[in-house]
């Protein structure tokens, strides 16, 4: 029996068939793919940086828009109508206070009636001509403070409560300061001081929580 040459003896080493090329294809293809996508996506930008580039791209002039002056010069009037009454009706508030609970009573205790009461005929119209003014200042600050920002139900408050005290101070200065001053006083006179005193409070009182409500 003759002895198998060493070619014979040799493994033959399996033929590649042609599934085993088309996977080997595919999954070349698949890493190819696979890295093109992460490439992709480390190259494509964030929302939120093209949102930050675009900001620092757009001028300052297109990102920062000033109010409008019509409407910050419309504010300014209004701030400053408002202050302009609170002030009025706060400072004859505080004078009417004065003169009814401090000084009046003041005089009264240290001198006598005849002398007090004249005293009070000097004081009086000071008081009520400064009643006036401050009042007409603080109704005409209150319709301005309507006119520029709307009446609503505060505004109309105020606006009434600036005029009773107006028309208080008024009939002080018409009616009752010649009759404390020509000393033809009556106890009708006391009583009616008294009442225009608490109206000035009311009114006054009103149009200045009204103006900042």
């Amino acid at each position: 029996m003759a002895r198998p040459t060493s070619r014979s003896q040799t493994p033959r080493r399996p033929r590649r068939t042609g599934r085993s090329r088309v996977t080997r294809s595919t999954a070349r293809a698949h890493r190819v793919c696979s890295n093109a996508a992460a490439a992709e996506t480390r190259a494509e930008p964030t929302v939120l940086g093209d949102a930050d580039r675009q900001r620092r791209r757009t001028p300052e002039s297109e990102t920062f828009k000033p109010r409008p002056v019509a409407v910050s010069r419309m504010g300014t009037l209004v701030s400053l109508a408002e202050l302009t009454a609170g002030l009025a009706f706060g400072l004859w508030l505080g004078a009417t206070l004065a003169v009814s609970f401090l000084v009046t009573p003041r005089l009264f205790g240290l001198f006598a009636a005849a002398d007090a009461e004249r005293a009070v005929g000097d004081l009086l119209p000071r008081q009520y001509r400064i009643g006036v003014g401050l009042s007409v200042v603080g109704l005409l600050a209150t319709v301005a403070v309507g006119v520029l920002s709307g009446f609503d139900i505060f505004a109309a408050a105020s606006v009434a409560g600036g005029l009773v005290a107006l028309l208080a101070a008024g009939y002080a200065l018409a009616v009752l300061v010649p009759a404390f001053a020509t000393g033809d006083t009556e106890p009708r006179h006391r009583r009616q001081i008294v009442l225009v005193d608490a109206f000035t409070l009311l009114g006054g009182g009103v149009a200045f929580v009204g103006l900042y409500f």
